[in-house]
């Protein structure tokens, strides 16, 4: 299974607007340049990821994009299943009876074991975590948003 762009990118975008958490929302501008995307893709996430409840917008002068949400309640698992619709590798595990095998399938059970790992991990991290592992890294060790 391979996640496409859209996950990383969202994720990255995501990860930066935590840190004004609180504070102020972030332009999609400086969220395009901090990141280096285009704004016009950045523009799509941004659409599904507004209407998939993760983020809201803030219309006026100082408007932007903002978390609906604290970053610690949103995790990897939710941006991705937002971008990307679902993380299951395969349809049976989400609706088995969608295969007329099901009931005999004895692959059905590592397909949904792998599920099962993807969506422990991708719930296991949340903005919180990965905005502190960023400013980690960066050597800016002042405590996340």
């Amino acid at each position: 299974m391979k996640l496409s762009t859209r996950s990383r990118y969202a994720t990255r975008a995501l990860i930066e607007m935590a840190r004004f958490f609180g504070k102020r929302p972030a332009t999609r501008k400086e969220l395009a340049q901090k990141e280096t995307l285009s704004e016009s893709y950045l523009e799509n996430l941004l659409t599904t990821l507004k209407c998939r409840g993760l983020i809201s917008t803030v219309r006026g002068a100082q408007g932007g994009y903002a978390l609906s949400r604290p970053p610690e309640t949103i995790t990897v698992f939710d941006i991705v299943n937002a971008v990307e619709g679902n993380v299951f590798p395969v349809d049976c595990v989400a609706h088995q009876q969608e295969c007329s095998k099901c009931d005999e399938c004895v692959t059905r059970e590592v397909w949904q074991e792998l599920y099962e790992e993807i969506a422990r991990v991708l719930h296991k991290y949340t903005l919180k975590d990965l905005l502190a592992k960023k400013n980690h890294k960066a050597g800016n060790l002042a405590p996340a948003a």
